[in-house]
């Protein structure tokens, strides 16, 4: 459906924010849009939720890259 420099555009994409993701689970505090850091301790809800799209949106962009594209 797409080429091959798309694909590869979508893995590091995907992988980068698979990255982000670990990031915010390793430190405790993840970046948002704007700049803006959320701690887990300040706003614990915020916190999982960009946690949870990072991983969604990574796996996501991983699956379609090699199952659909």
């Amino acid at each position: 459906m797409c080429g091959l420099p798309l694909k590869i555009l979508i893995v590091i994409a995907s992988s980068a924010l698979l990255w982000f993701g670990y990031a915010g689970l390793k430190d405790g505090q993840v970046r948002v849009k704007g700049g803006r850091t959320i701690r887990k301790e300040d706003s614990p809800f915020n916190y999982w939720m960009s946690v949870g799209v990072y991983f969604a949106a990574g796996c996501g962009g991983l699956l379609y890259a090699f199952f659909v594209a």
